[in-house]
């Protein structure tokens, strides 16, 4: 009853940050290991391979990174709705530990790291020559972020599209498309059962769903959903 916001407010903030900040621990520490003297760096080393054995951790970057919006929308619609946490993050972001950085600010570290990864590995990887030990794992640690970084991107976006459908579609079961990616949709000429006229209806084509709207009469901004026609698995 005592707290600043509830477990779902801190879920919804934060996501999966304590599974990233263990990455990094464990990676910061596996470096350590690998490279306690920086002034003098074995030109043996081989840094992609250190990385390949802790990438199964990559995939919470790209979880992180595509709720990452939705997080930050959360945090903002908090300070606006409870006053104690607004004035708790104001007094917290003004201490030394803070660095002058807002929880904004920190919320985004982990995208922008992300988007450093793919970066940094590809200047490692034409500086690496092709017979050096590492090279191979210098290459596929490059892949492998570049791809978690598209996902993570493809990610945003279907929810971006989720949430835009939800606002624009009266009365749709989230449920319904929680789960699913939306691959396409198109206004299109249909007729009716009775075949007797055209119509124009929205569709939603989804991985294994096709969705019909159409548009409402009072607003032109949003769409009813109508069972027009029973839904197609594909």
């Amino acid at each position: 009853d005592n707290c600043l916001i509830s477990k779902e407010d801190v879920a919804s903030i934060f996501l999966n940050i304590e599974v990233i900040y263990m990455f990094s621990n464990e990676l910061c520490a596996t470096l350590d290991k690998a490279f306690p003297d920086l002034d003098n760096i074995n030109p043996e080393a081989q840094i992609g391979t250190i990385l390949l054995e802790i990438a199964h951790y990559l995939k919470m970057y790209s979880t992180y990174c595509s709720n990452y919006k939705s997080s930050l929308e959360h945090s903002i619609y908090c300070e606006k709705t409870n006053p104690i946490y607004y004035q708790f993050l104001k007094i917290t972001e003004k201490s030394p530990e803070c660095n002058g950085l807002t929880l904004k600010d920190l919320l985004i570290k982990p995208v922008q790291r992300l988007c450093k990864y793919p970066l940094l590995f590809s200047e490692l990887l034409k500086a690496t020559p092709s017979d050096h030990p590492d090279y191979e794992a210098v290459s596929t640690t490059h892949s492998l972020f570049e791809n978690v970084a598209q996902m993570a991107n493809r990610y945003s976006e279907d929810r971006e599209k989720m949430s835009n459908l939800n606002k624009v579609i009266e009365g749709l079961d989230t449920a319904l498309i929680a789960t699913r990616c939306l691959i396409r949709d198109e206004w299109l000429q249909m007729t009716t059962n009775t075949r007797t006229s055209i119509v124009t209806r929205h569709v939603y084509l989804f991985d294994d769903i096709l969705l019909i709207t159409k548009k409402k009469k009072i607003l032109k901004i949003q769409e009813k959903l109508q069972p027009l026609l029973p839904r197609l698995n594909l």
